[in-house]
């Protein structure tokens, strides 16, 4: 059986450097008791890097219909699930971390792997 390498990067920047679009990554400290405080990891880099969260963004993984979509979302919004679902031309979705039994804020394996639809658009809080 043969080893896979691990790709390095997450998938939002592999497809960045795939698609030769100019990024800067910013590094912080990660603080494991950042989520005790009340924090997503989001919003524990916003302020680590002194930034607004409207200005820091998150990718998250939903089923619609039963598929993997992608929804780009600033770190200081929720998902509108409706709008994500009618986006992409669906009639309902969920997270998919809910679909597949994980706690709030784990992943879910890695949808990068594959086509999967994206959207992006109005947020509401």
């Amino acid at each position: 059986m043969s080893r896979r390498t691990p790709r390095a990067g997450t998938p939002a920047t592999r497809a960045l450097e795939q698609a030769r679009i100019p990024h800067t990554l910013h590094a912080y400290p990660h603080d494991p008791r950042a989520r005790d405080r009340g924090l997503s990891y989001g919003q524990e880099a916003a302020q680590a890097l002194d930034l607004d969260p409207a200005r820091v963004f998150k990718t998250l993984v939903a089923l619609v219909d039963g598929s993997l979509a992608v929804a780009v979302v600033p770190v200081s919004a929720r998902l509108d699930l409706k709008a994500l679902a009618a986006a992409l031309g669906g009639k309902r979705a969920v997270m998919a971390e809910t679909a597949a039994g994980c706690p709030d804020g784990d992943t879910v394996p890695d949808p990068g792997s594959r086509r999967t639809p994206a959207a992006d658009g109005p947020d509401r809080d």
